[in-house]
């Protein structure tokens, strides 16, 4: 199929390799010779859908990833924000239980 050297280390690398290697598979000559090693077409269409579906598993994946990061990067935002309104709450909550110790004590303030 004209491939040489090493199968690649990087992932998109390899996938563009596979992919090649095996639409090159699936023609003469290679792919009368592959069905005489018990490669028969159907085989490596089931390989090349097998490829299919992990790309589209990598693609959801850092679909996922990027997702998380942006919902922790919202979450750190919002705790950001209720620990600034905290204490605001704490200070005005002082000034208007002053005459209040036992709502202050449940407070904790």
């Amino acid at each position: 199929m004209g491939l040489k050297g090493e199968v690649p280390k990087d992932k998109q690398q390899f996938v563009t390799t596979a992919r090649a290697s095996y639409i090159a598979a699936q023609n003469e000559p290679y792919q009368t010779a592959l069905a005489a090693l018990g490669y028969s077409k159907e085989i490596i269409d089931a390989a090349l859908a097998t490829l299919d579906a992990m790309t589209k598993a990598d693609e959801v994946q850092a679909a996922a990833i990027g997702a998380a990061t942006q919902a922790t990067a919202r979450r750190n935002d919002a705790i950001k924000a209720l620990k600034a309104w905290m204490q605001l709450f704490d200070r005005v909550a002082r000034v208007a239980l002053k005459q209040r110790p036992d709502l202050r004590k449940k407070l904790g303030l």
